[in-house]
């Protein structure tokens, strides 16, 4: 009955595991690069590799959102007795929980407007930029954001695209959501670090999952 749920259950777990495997202990240095939206920041977590750190992420609150859609939106269910009626009370309880709302909205304009609510900031405490080595292309430009140092290739063209630089000095990265939730289902989060706030979304679909199956799917 909720096959496909069940499915990208396992596809948001996965995901959340190859995010924390890009997660280390957050180290900061006096400079600070910071790149993302400019609101207040949650708690921060480190990175070693801040590009691939936001494919994961994006790629997790895709899966997570779509338990939600796989579970409420599942066309069989509807004619079960009871369905419509437990359907609605979640929909109402995710509409009204803060981290909930978050994941939605967050998906949604990753997905739609391509913004991303991920405050990255690099930390260097030594980098030598003439140790590069040698540009990719003729036309290539060095820049430095809080998502570390990147090789601008083919600027101004249809074909214009960033290869991040091999990093060559000490460097760190942290990362943070810019305007985080604080409480899910009435309670304070105790952190809201973006791995934090993705594991209690799907703890809270996996939890959701259970009951709709164990109620309408025994």
């Amino acid at each position: 009955m909720f096959e496909n749920a069940s499915d990208k259950l396992n596809d948001a777990r996965i995901a959340l595991e190859r995010l924390q495997s890009l997660v280390t202990q957050p180290v900061v240095s006096n400079i600070q690069i910071i790149s993302g939206p400019q609101r207040s920041a949650g708690d921060a977590e480190g990175t070693l590799n801040p590009v691939a750190y936001a494919e994961a992420f994006s790629s997790c609150l895709a899966q997570i959102r779509a338990i939600g859609d796989a579970i409420i939106k599942n066309k069989n269910a509807n004619t079960l007795p009871g369905f419509g009626s437990w359907r609605d009370s979640k929909k109402t309880e995710c509409q009204n929980d803060s981290l909930l709302r978050f994941i939605n909205e967050a998906r949604n304009a990753d997905l739609h407007e391509g913004r991303c609510p991920l405050l990255f900031t690099m930390h260097p405490f030594s980098f030598e930029s003439d140790r590069v080595g040698p540009a990719p292309s003729t036309n290539a430009v060095l820049v430095i954001d809080g998502r570390g140092p990147q090789w601008i290739i083919d600027r101004g063209t249809p074909g214009e695209r960033r290869s991040p630089v091999e990093p060559n000095g000490i460097i760190y990265y942290t990362v943070a959501i810019s305007n985080p939730p604080v409480i899910h289902l009435q309670n304070p989060l105790s952190s809201t670090t973006p791995t934090a706030i993705l594991h209690q979304a799907e703890s809270y679909y996996s939890r959701l999952l259970y009951e709709a199956r164990s109620t309408f799917a025994p």
